[in-house]
């Protein structure tokens, strides 16, 4: 079962993923088209286990929390909870026990706002 998350979509034509990770963070930035403007969202995952990028998945498409996940429950004993992300060439997965997210102006330095959020 899927929980769709209060994030925007991220854009189906030109998305550019970017993943920083340390020390239990995970930050995620993906361009997306909000009142017909491009921004960045950035999302930030606290007390991440572990991420991945994955094939593409033409038939489940999103945002969203997955669920009763076998990821979590085979690999973390059920701890946490277990972030999708969809693009158009990749599936981007997160296990966190939560995450935050927010929307930046598109001409923002977004690589520099989420190295930021590494040390939050």
């Amino acid at each position: 079962m899927n929980k769709p998350l209060p994030v925007p979509e991220p854009d189906a034509q030109n998305p550019l993923p970017i993943v920083l990770a340390k020390d239990g963070v995970v930050v995620l930035s993906y361009k997306a088209f909000v009142s017909h403007t491009d921004v960045h969202i950035i999302v930030s995952f606290r007390a991440a286990f572990a991420h991945r990028f994955g094939p593409p998945d033409r038939e489940k498409r999103g945002v969203y929390e997955l669920k009763d996940s076998p990821w979590i429950r085979d690999a973390f004993a059920g701890k946490g909870k277990h972030f999708v992300f969809t693009f158009p060439d990749a599936v981007f997965e997160c296990a966190a026990d939560d995450y935050a997210s927010e929307t930046v102006d598109e001409d923002d330095d977004a690589v520099r706002l989420m190295s930021r959020r590494l040390y939050k």
